[in-house]
């Protein structure tokens, strides 16, 4: 699973949608739907911008968050 894919799967068990987790990140929807589509390659540190607004934990194995 790619990051932006990871990220959208994390941000739909949250029960959130792009513009919640947009605004708590402080990015704007347009890029994080870029980033979920995998049109854009996100830096790591705005995955863990990311992460923590979806109070997730980087480095936690994929399988403790299906």
């Amino acid at each position: 699973m790619s990051t932006g894919a990871s990220l959208r799967h994390l941000r739909k068990l949250a029960g959130l949608t792009l513009e919640q987790t947009a605004a708590v990140a402080n990015t704007s929807v347009s890029y994080l739907s870029k980033v979920e589509t995998g049109r854009l390659i996100p830096s790591n540190a705005y995955v863990a911008q990311v992460a923590a607004a979806l109070a997730v934990r980087l480095g936690a194995p994929a399988d403790a968050i299906t």
